[in-house]
Order: C-alpha cells, then sequence, then structure tokens
C-alpha cells in the first residue's frame, strides 16, 4: 500500500477511535443532567435505566460508542496481522454495549444480597440479562487491555505497559467490589471504580488504535 494511502488509512482509524471514546465518555454528563445515581456507588449503566429522567440521552450515547466500537474493531482487523486480542475484543465490548443500549434495565436497582426481593420477576431477568451483557462487556474490554500490553511490550513502549497495566487493575477492582458487595459485603465505592475504569477505557481506544496501525504500518513497509 503506498505511504499517502496508508497516512489517509490511519488518520480514519485514529478520527473512528476518538469519536468512540468521547461517545464512551457519555457517562460523564451526570455531573450536569441531575438523576438518581449515586455516582460513587452505583453502576453507571444505571443512569441509561427506562425511569432515568435522561436515561434515553445515555442510551442512545451507549448505542453510538458500543457501534463505534464494533467499527473500530473491524478496521484494526486487517491491520492485526498476528495477533487478534484488541480487535475481537473490541467487537465484543462494543456489541455487548449496543445489546444493552437497547434492551434497558426499567428502573435503577440496589445491589447486593436481598436486593431482588421487591422486584418483579420481569425485573429480576431484566437485571440478570443486564448482568450477562456487562460480564460479555468486561471480557471485550480485558481482551483490548491484554492486547495492548502485549503490542507495549513487543514495541519496547513502557507507556502503554502501564496504561494497559492500569486498565487491567481497575477492572479487576470492579469486578472485587462488585463481586463483594452481591454476596453482602460493604458498597467499597464500586461507583467510582468504575467510573475511574471508564474514563482509562477512554484513553484505552484511543491507544489502541494508534498502536496497532503503527505495528501494522511498520510491518507492511517492511513487506513492501
Amino acid at each position: 500500500m503506498p505511504v499517502s494511502r496508508l497516512t489517509t488509512a490511519r488518520v480514519a482509524v485514529f478520527a473512528v477511535a476518538v469519536a468512540a471514546a468521547v461517545a464512551y465518555s457519555s457517562w460523564g454528563l451526570e455531573w450536569f443532567l441531575p438523576g438518581g445515581v449515586d455516582p460513587l456507588r452505583s453502576y453507571p449503566s444505571q443512569l441509561a435505566v427506562v425511569a432515568e429522567p435522561h436515561g434515553t440521552l445515555f442510551a442512545r450515547a451507549d448505542t453510538v460508542s458500543g457501534t463505534l466500537l464494533v467499527v473500530l474493531g473491524a478496521l484494526l482487523w486487517s491491520w492485526s496481522r498476528r495477533g487478534r486480542l484488541v480487535p475481537a475484543g473490541l467487537v465484543l465490548w462494543g456489541g455487548a454495549t449496543v445489546a444493552d443500549s437497547f434492551f434497558r434495565m426499567p428502573m435503577v436497582t440496589t445491589v447486593g444480597p436481598g436486593a431482588s426481593a421487591a422486584l418483579t420477576e420481569a425485573e429480576k431477568s431484566a437485571v440478570l440479562v443486564h448482568s450477562l451483557r456487562s460480564s460479555t462487556a468486561a471480557v471485550g474490554m480485558a481482551l483490548v487491555g491484554a492486547g495492548l500490553w502485549l503490542i507495549a511490550r513487543g514495541r519496547s513502549l513502557r507507556a502503554g505497559r502501564i496504561l494497559a497495566g492500569v486498565f487491567l487493575a481497575l477492572l479487576a477492582m470492579v469486578a472485587v467490589t462488585s463481586g463483594l458487595h452481591e454476596v453482602g459485603g460493604p458498597n467499597l465505592w464500586l461507583g467510582l471504580w468504575q467510573r475511574l475504569s471508564l474514563a482509562v477505557a477512554a484513553m484505552v481506544i484511543v491507544t489502541v488504535a494508534v498502536a496497532v496501525t503503527s505495528a501494522g504500518s511498520t510491518a507492511r513497509r517492511e513487506a513492501s
């Protein structure tokens, strides 16, 4: 591929990544659009429930961000000639996000043992399915983080390894705090940890786009 076309393709991928990162950061609007969700102790996904005053806005932002993540994953697939953890993770992450944006929970629910006692069977089912979609997205995010770490290690990019490490550590912290609270433990600011992971996720989205296309363009130049 000629250098000019290679550069144009990388710019297009970068633009999609930036748009996805911005859309995925829409949860930050909760500071300006008050609702019934506690930023420190509630999941950001609860911003998009049907009963929230701005739920539809957050849900459609999730639709956009998820779609862009899938597109980004598809674009990066052709750039990843060896490992494809990053594009596969992006598609899984984005697909689960899109699905969650259309099949929304009806109301903000609490977490912890006994929390489902006041829910109807339909609401319990909605919460369960949402949990499965969230877990799927988390797996995709972990794949992207692991893929970034491998790319950064292969190219001796210390900053990339640090970013990937922080991202994976935050994902683990979210899993631990959520799991502890679900079985009766204290709410250790699980909302804060998840929001921190989402903030870092936006940086990871852009970083992996740059890292994958950079590695791919180098490989193509060497092969030509």
